[in-house]
């Protein structure tokens, strides 16, 4: 099988240190116990978000990390190597220095030189240290090329073992599912890496966010004959939705080095506007009523539902906030009732709430439930739950009852993980789906090299 990155790693035989979470910089624990000491601090003016993947240059003092700037969560895989030294008499955070180099992490320190996973995935690079000066000295080396790409993790053991995994796009398509779960393609013989379908107002199309070596970006494929259009070109867009013209696509993307929502025509002919920027944020939902886009925000390690901010208004503004998970939102067809996955009651369930509020929320599933999405009627809710397509039916505008709950089918489709949003789409008939289907083996694999050493050492030498 193959392995993950840890949450951290040793700085020497006594100390463990450990990635931040977005808010806060790296901390370092005993391995005998004890409390956790914050290691270094976000910088501020330079935009950071994340420090990750600490990893120790074998004195027990020096390490270098990945530092993300303007990107958490899902955006925050790769990020410029930083130097710190580790004092433990000292009080407070150590300073860094920025390196220079964009990569995902460092693995390795050998001969003097730093081993790292170069950012795009596809190469093992190697860049000379002068550890007098905490810099990088000259160009840094091509040492191992995977064609492909997706390196994800790697180490070089003491006897000159290379191990890393690959991680392989996953292979599915978009297909049509019936109320009794069959599935038909959306598009005869397409198979990509897919995510978050869309149906668009009119029933008619269907946004996707594609994966590739390049990225992510947003594709628009015509239900009634596969004609296809390539939206965005950033490699860095989550979560394409519609507005509700059918004519803008809306997604959130760190394409200038900050979590934003961004809209844009939904042909491609046009340049994208950026709509909104904050800290953590997520997957956009926009609704039918003028000027009102939801979104879902992490902050402190908690997701949260937030609006974009309003004419008038200069910052987003908190719909759904606490201490428990809330996010998946998804707007009534009247625009009177929120639905969205929380984790209030200890596991993750369906509640409906008044929109603005006041109101207290009800809870729609009973047996654990996520992804939930409204019938065009505003009569039904369809959620997720232990691998089943659920329904829950409602009565009364005014005060809406849940009247019963029950499995239309069972449910053999990608769901919403790696991402924390609804894998599915209604179709505006309420009664048939979009959803993902596996079309292959997306299994990681580990590559052993061994004794690569010496192969090291000589393309480290050929390239000086």
């Amino acid at each position: 099988g193959a392995f993950r990155y840890s949450s951290g790693g040793f700085l020497n035989d006594s100390i463990l240190m450990l990635d931040s979470f977005g808010q806060e910089g790296l901390t370092w624990r005993s391995i005998n116990g004890g409390p956790a000491h914050a290691l270094t601090q976000l910088d501020t003016l330079r935009h950071d978000s994340v420090h990750m993947r600490p990893f120790s240059l074998g004195d027990g003092r020096t390490f270098v990390f990945t530092v993300a700037r303007g990107r958490a969560g899902p955006g925050a895989q790769s990020g410029e190597l930083a130097l710190a030294k580790f004092d433990p008499g000292a009080d407070g955070t150590v300073s860094y220095t920025p390196l220079g180099i964009d990569a995902q992490i460092a693995f390795a320190y050998q001969d003097g030189w730093i081993l790292y996973i170069r950012r795009d995935a596809r190469a093992l690079m190697a860049a000379r240290l002068d550890l007098a000066s905490s810099s990088i000295i000259g160009q840094p080396v091509v040492v191992l090329e995977q064609e492909g790409g997706g390196i994800d993790a790697a180490r070089l053991a003491s006897n000159g073992t290379l191990l890393y995994s690959r991680r392989v796009l996953p292979q599915n398509a978009p297909v049509l599912v019936d109320s009794t779960g069959t599935a038909t393609p959306l598009v005869t013989g397409l198979s990509g890496a897919f995510m978050n379908p869309r149906v668009s107002p009119d029933g008619r199309r269907v946004a996707l966010q594609s994966a590739s070596a390049e990225g992510t970006d947003a594709w628009v494929y015509d239900i009634a004959d596969g004609a296809q259009a390539r939206v965005t070109r950033s490699g860095s867009v989550l979560g394409p939705a519609w507005e509700s013209d059918g004519r803008h696509l809306v997604y959130a993307s760190t394409v200038e080095g900050r979590d934003a929502l961004w809209r844009i025509p939904a042909d491609g002919n046009g340049r994208p506007e950026r709509l909104t920027a904050a800290q953590g944020l997520f997957a956009a939902s926009p609704t039918r009523e003028p000027n009102l886009l939801l979104f879902q925000r992490r902050v402190n390690g908690v997701w949260s539902i937030w609006r974009a901010p309003m004419p008038g208004e200069l910052e987003p503004q908190a719909v759904v906030t606490g201490t428990y998970d809330a996010f998946m939102p998804s707007l009534s067809p009247n625009g009177r009732w929120l639905i969205y996955a929380g984790s209030e009651s200890g596991r993750y369930e369906v509640y409906l709430r008044p929109f603005p509020g006041p109101g207290a929320a009800i809870q729609v599933s009973l047996d654990g439930g996520t992804e939930p999405a409204w019938a065009a009627d505003g009569r039904r809710i369809y959620y997720r739950g232990d691998r089943q397509l659920m329904y829950a039916e409602l009565t009364g505008a005014a005060s809406p009852t849940v009247t019963r709950r029950r499995m239309l089918f069972a449910d053999t489709f990608d769901g919403d993980m790696p991402m924390p949003h609804r894998n599915y789409d209604v179709m505006p008939d309420g009664r048939r789906f979009v959803m993902i289907a596996p079309t292959g083996d997306a299994t990681p694999e580990t590559i052993v090299v061994l004794n690569w050493t010496p192969e090291l050492r000589a393309r480290i030498s050929a390239n000086r």
